[in-house]
């Protein structure tokens, strides 16, 4: 019986700390001494699957020298570890898009609720405008 015991119980907290484990709790601070710049984005939405998993509800910019940088934030909205492909593409001031032999997707995984941050460098100062692509499987 206390062998019995004994193993339900060594279940039990096994099944509590594996269920518990793809959540992450965050600390920063109350005050912040950054002022990041926030831009204001559209979605185009393509895959409510996805969307309903991972998201990206801000994205801030930044000029380091003469090239722009970009960090997005990647949000997983489940309680279920994740995974995610993102890109980054860079356009120049014609739209067109700025070819690069690093620009491949890039696979993130993101615990139950967790959030973090991809950045990216525009390789050339030509580079004045991106886009941050989501999918589920590369």
């Amino acid at each position: 019986m206390f062998k019995r015991s004994l193993i339900l119980a060594s279940a039990l907290t096994l099944t509590a700390a594996t269920g518990c484990s793809t959540n992450v709790n965050q600390i920063f601070a109350k005050n912040p001494n950054a002022a990041p710049t926030y831009i204001n984005h559209e979605k185009a939405i393509t895959d409510p699957s996805l969307n309903n998993k991972a998201s990206v509800p801000e994205i801030i910019q930044a000029k380091r020298g003469n090239l722009l940088e970009v960090q997005a934030t990647l949000q997983n909205n489940t309680s279920k570890q994740v995974d995610v492909y993102y890109i980054i593409d860079w356009y120049d001031t014609q739209g067109i898009i700025i070819k690069s032999r690093n620009a491949r997707w890039q696979k993130i995984t993101l615990k139950g609720m967790e959030t973090r941050h991809v950045t990216s460098l525009g390789l050339t100062p030509d580079a004045v405008d991106f886009r941050v692509k989501l999918q589920e499987k590369e």
